[in-house]
């Protein structure tokens, strides 16, 4: 079940639920489906193993995936990904009326689809409910300005930002691949937490290090 954030308008696959509550998972670099032969990175899969974690912690509540382009070069990688967020944004401010809840939950470069779809929603009458950021892919400072309207308006509660020293692919990768392609130092949020003096006061910070040891960990169930 997915909502395809890619390209123009958004479009739903699967029998999407239409009441209630939901749960919307966004994918990271190279979730993609065009790689769905890689079971650890594919959206979907992931969406379903997080469904499966939720189920063990006795949440039953539908997880559709949302799907957007990110098989490209780093910097237009995050430039679909701004795009991803502005759809599901307007995904949002379109459907959200007809749902009870809505929680958003974007892992790594998916944090970033994330929050700019709260931006997009910081200034309409549409919010979702709560946010979580699973090892976010994204500048340890960005939540303090970029992204602080989003996280103060976009959101009914808190924005719950997951994060572990102890994952090498935000701690290392994130910020070789900003030096290298982007000529920044950029340390990311899901290695150390938010960095500023001043932070939103609805967002949280969660430090899972020496919990969660892989960049995927996140949201693998038990067994």
């Amino acid at each position: 079940t997915q909502i395809d954030l890619g390209g123009g308008t958004p479009s739903e696959s699967g029998p999407i639920p239409n009441s209630g509550d939901i749960v919307i998972y966004v994918h990271g670099y190279f979730g993609e489906d065009l790689i769905d032969s890689i079971d650890l990175f594919n959206g979907s899969n992931q969406a379903t193993a997080l469904s499966l974690a939720l189920e063990e912690q006795g949440i039953d509540v539908p997880v559709v995936a949302g799907m957007w382009e990110a098989i490209t070069g780093w910097g237009d990688a995050k430039d679909d990904a701004e795009t991803a967020g502005e759809n599901l944004a307007r995904w949002v401010d379109n459907n959200g009326d007809a749902y009870d809840t809505i929680t958003i939950f974007g892992h790594s470069l998916g944090s970033r689809v994330t929050l700019e779809a709260l931006n997009g929603l910081a200034d309409r009458s549409a919010s979702v409910t709560s946010a979580g950021l699973l090892g976010p892919g994204v500048d340890y400072e960005s939540v303090c300005n970029r992204y602080a309207p989003g996280i103060e308006n976009g959101v009914e509660d808190s924005v719950y930002s997951y994060y572990s020293s102890d994952d090498d692919v935000v701690c290392l990768l994130y910020e070789a691949a900003e030096l290298l392609f982007e000529d920044m130092d950029s340390t990311g949020l899901g290695c150390v937490g938010s960095g500023c003096v001043t932070t939103p006061e609805n967002l949280v910070d969660v430090n899972l290090t020496g919990e969660v040891l892989g960049h995927c960990n996140y949201f693998k169930p038990s067994s």
